[in-house]
C-alpha cells in the first residue's frame, strides 16, 4: 500500500529516504537494538490498545490453533514420530520470550518446517546451527544487503570514447 501510495501522489523516492520513510540500506548503519530506544510507555495510548484487544485476542486464538493441528500433519508428511508435547511446550516458552522481548511471536509455518527437517534439521545441531545464522544476520544488519546491492547493482553504460 505504501508504494502504491508512492506511486500515485508521484513522491520522490530520494526524499522519502532523506525524511525517514524509507531505509536507506547503503547508508544507514545503526545497530540492530536501536529499536528498544524507541519504547516509551508514557506515550502509548493505552485506548488504542484497548480497542484492538478483539483482533489480539483472534490473532492469539489462531496461534493457539495452529500448532495441534499442524504438527500432527508434520508427523503424516515427513513420515517420522514428530513429538506434539514438545513443540508446544517450545512454542509456548519461545512465544513468552519473544513477547518480553518485545519481538513478534513465534508461528509454525508449514512448509518452511518440512523443508527444515528434509534437510537434516531434526537434530539439536542443525538448531544450534539455526540460532547462531540468525545471530550473525542479526549482529551484521544492513551491511551485506548494502554490499549486495553495491556488487549487483547494474552500472551504466557509457558509450563513446
Amino acid at each position: 500500500m505504501f508504494y502504491m501510495v508512492v506511486l500515485v501522489g508521484h513522491f520522490d523516492l530520494s526524499t522519502l529516504r532523506k525524511s525517514g520513510w524509507i531505509f536507506n540500506v547503503a547508508t544507514d548503519h545503526v545497530p540492530w537494538w536501536q529499536i528498544y530506544t524507541y519504547f516509551d510507555f508514557s506515550k502509548t495510548s493505552w485506548h488504542a490498545l484497548l480497542q484492538t484487544m478483539p483482533t489480539q485476542f483472534a490473532l492469539l486464538f489462531f496461534n493457539i490453533l495452529h500448532p495441534p493441528l499442524n504438527v500432527p500433519a508434520l508427523t503424516v508428511t515427513l513420515d517420522q514420530d514428530v513429538d506434539t508435547n514438545h513443540e508446544l511446550v517450545s512454542h509456548g516458552y519461545s512465544n513468552i520470550l519473544a513477547g518480553l522481548a518485545g519481538t513478534p511471536p513465534n508461528y509454525l509455518v508449514y512448509c518452511n518446517t518440512v523443508i527444515f527437517y528434509r534437510v537434516g534439521g531434526g537434530k539439536r545441531l542443525a538448531g544450534f546451527l539455526l540460532v547462531v545464522a540468525t545471530a550473525v544476520v542479526l549482529w551484521l544488519g544492513t551491511a551485506p544487503i548494502a554490499y549486495l546491492r553495491e556488487r549487483l547493482a547494474p552500472r551504466p553504460v557509457i558509450i563513446g570514447y
